[in-house]
């Protein structure tokens, strides 16, 4: 698996507060790696991090956050099978799936779902574009 940089500073970040005694000690270690991202200019590794953080706190909770995106709303109960599909796939209690749902009209029907181990892409757009590829090739 690539690793990319925000995935690398989120993870020394994580090791470093876990290591601390205090929460005055956590919050220097987060000061200083702050202080460390603006001398290396890399600000806009924040919200990244930030989310690859929340990423390892799920995990080591056996929680798993899934962000899933459909091309219309969906029902509490269509929301409550992608969750029960969702935590099958991953074979987690439903209960352990902490799903974050968005729409997005271009993407024409079906849903896609993203959780840090996978992504699934069930989207009519994503299969036209495929098929467009075929046709084209």
């Amino acid at each position: 698996m690539k690793h990319q940089k925000h995935a690398i500073y989120a993870a020394a970040l994580w090791g470093l507060v876990q290591g601390a005694e205090s929460e005055k000690e956590e919050a220097d270690i987060a000061r200083a790696f702050a202080a460390y991202l603006h001398t290396r200019r890399l600000e806009g590794l924040v919200p990244k991090i930030q989310k690859e953080l929340t990423n390892i706190e799920q995990k080591k909770k056996g929680i798993v956050a899934a962000d899933v995106v459909s091309a219309t709303a969906l029902a509490d109960a269509e929301k409550e099978e992608v969750v029960r599909a969702i935590a099958a796939l991953v074979k987690k209690d439903s209960a352990n799936v902490d799903a974050r749902f968005a729409v997005d009209d271009s993407l024409i029907g079906g849903l896609a779902v993203r959780t840090p181990e996978m992504i699934i892409d069930g989207t009519v757009r994503t299969k036209l574009e495929k098929l467009k590829k075929q046709l084209t090739a």
